[in-house]
């Protein structure tokens, strides 16, 4: 499934925009809910969480859907 993110929309709404179910509790990057696994990003992750240690973030193999971005034009995730 491909699911356009508009600008200034975050991944979590465009998700479920789209019909994809998706947990969610705080929509401030603090609780980690909707959290997903990145399998493929064009661009380096923005996170803006608060929710993810220093090492995961370098990975770059997270996100939280609600506030974090992808600076690129496309990504593969799992959810």
């Amino acid at each position: 499934m491909t699911v356009e993110v508009p600008v200034g929309t975050s991944m979590l709404d465009a998700l479920q925009a789209a019909g994809v179910e998706i947990m969610y509790d705080c929509l401030r990057g603090e609780c980690g809910l909707c959290r997903v696994r990145i399998l493929q990003a064009d661009g380096p992750v923005d996170h803006r969480d608060v929710f993810l240690s220093p090492r995961q973030r370098a990975e770059g193999r997270q996100m939280c859907a609600c506030v974090s971005r992808i600076a690129g034009p496309g990504v593969t995730i799992d959810c």
